[in-house]
C-alpha cells in the first residue's frame, strides 16, 4: 500500500472532530512553511541589497 493510500485510509477512519483537527494542523504547518520561505527570501533580499556596486572609476585602480 502506498503512503498516500495509507494516509487516506487512516484519515477515513477518523471521527469528524479528529478530521477537523488534522485539517487545522495541516493548515498550520502550511502557513508556517510559507512564513519560513518568506523570511528566507527577506533575508536574501537584505543580503543582496548590501552588495556593493563599483563604478568605472573604482575599477581603474586595478588597471594600473
Amino acid at each position: 500500500m502506498s503512503k498516500v493510500n495509507d494516509i487516506a485510509t487512516k484519515y477515513g477512519q477518523l471521527s469528524k472532530l479528529a478530521k477537523k483537527e488534522i485539517d487545522n494542523f495541516l493548515d498550520f504547518l502550511l502557513h508556517k512553511q510559507k512564513e519560513d520561505r518568506a523570511k528566507t527570501m527577506d533575508n536574501y533580499k537584505k543580503k543582496i541589497l548590501q552588495t556593493s556596486t563599483w563604478s568605472e572609476d573604482d575599477l581603474k585602480v586595478f588597471l594600473r
